[in-house]
Order: C-alpha cells, then sequence, then structure tokens
C-alpha cells in the first residue's frame, strides 16, 4: 500500500515534470499555472497545494538542479589527484547534456537565467543557485593553486568565477548550436598547455 508521502512526492515530481515541459513548449514567462495543472492530469487543488505559484516551481527546479550540479563538482573535489581543468570542464558540459537530454530539468535553465534579467524573485532563485555552485568552482580553483597548477600569482577566485562563466557559456551555446563536450575538452586541453 502507499503512503500518503510516497503520493505527495510522486505528485511533485509529476507537477515539477509538467512544468519543465511546459515551460520548454511555451517559455517560462508565456507558462501558466493552469497550462501546468492541464499538462500534470492533477487537479488544480493538488497542483496548487504544493505549489501557489509558478516561482514556486522553479525555487524546487533550481534547487533540484543545483543539488544535482553542486554533488557532481564535489565528486571532483574529493578526487586525488584533482582532475585538470579541461577535463573538469568537460565532465561538467557532458553532466549538464545529461541533464538537458529528452526535455530533461536542466534544459530549463539558460532560459530561467533570462526571465531572471526582469524577475526579481526570478533573479534571487538564479543568484542563490549560481553564486552556490561558483562558491564550489573557487574551491575547485583553489585546490589547483594549492597542488601547484596555476601560475603563480593567480587568484583562485578570478580563476573559479571564470570556469564558472565558461560552463554557462557552453550550457548556452550546446542548446542552440551543435557544441558538444569533447569540443570544450580538446579546446581547453590545447590552450591550457
Amino acid at each position: 500500500m502507499t503512503t500518503i508521502g510516497t503520493d505527495s512526492k510522486h505528485d511533485q515530481q509529476t507537477i515539477v515534470q509538467a512544468a519543465v515541459s511546459c515551460f520548454i513548449q511555451h517559455g517560462i514567462a508565456e507558462t501558466s499555472m493552469q497550462d501546468v495543472v492541464q499538462e500534470s492530469g492533477l487537479s488544480s487543488d493538488v497542483v496548487y497545494s504544493h505549489f501557489p505559484a509558478k516561482n514556486d516551481i522553479l525555487r524546487v527546479l533550481g534547487a533540484v538542479n543545483k543539488a544535482a550540479a553542486a554533488g557532481m563538482l564535489n565528486e571532483m573535489l574529493e578526487e586525488t589527484p584533482l582532475p585538470s581543468a579541461d577535463e573538469m570542464l568537460g565532465r561538467s558540459a557532458t553532466f549538464f547534456d545529461a541533464g538537458a537530454q529528452n526535455r530533461g530539468p536542466m534544459s530549463v535553465v539558460p532560459q530561467a537565467w533570462g526571465v531572471a534579467l526582469y524577475d526579481d524573485e526570478i533573479n534571487v532563485i538564479m543568484r542563490g543557485v549560481l553564486g552556490d555552485l561558483q562558491d564550489i568552482w573557487v574551491e575547485l580553483a583553489t585546490r589547483m593553486a594549492d597542488e601547484g597548477r596555476l601560475p603563480d600569482g593567480a587568484d583562485p577566485q578570478d580563476v573559479g568565477r571564470t570556469f564558472g562563466c565558461m560552463i554557462i557559456g557552453y550550457m548556452v551555446q550546446s542548446l542552440l548550436s551543435d557544441v558538444k563536450p569533447a569540443h570544450l575538452h580538446r579546446a581547453l586541453r590545447t590552450l591550457l598547455r
């Protein structure tokens, strides 16, 4: 017998996946809660009991994507020796592609960045996600410096932020063109020799 808690969790997952589908089809700004209700196949009472507003769904989606990305980055942070910069960025690109394929939840991320430019509430959500992930990139760069893998005088804060910017650029380009993780990995390996 299924418990109420399990049903509730399943309903939340159904709603978030329905919202992702709507966001991809119509855009975040153009998706209404009624669109999400219809796509989910659940009653409006169930949907609104979990998510009173669209931004509540985006907050959960941001947390899910952040936790997944932080997990991947932290796994690299635990490795000894630390992967090379090109390997870290290549793995990050591969991770994004896996999360964005088949209309996965990561495919909405670049769109959310765009909406964050004019929606203050989404801006706060996205700044939290990006800030926390950027902190891990800085930790990775600090480890690189500690291992003597950055030039003397290189600021790990600058390097970590640049890594974060590079993967963001990859995410946008991969959705708009035929850029693949292997392109990023090979080019960085060449540039960083």
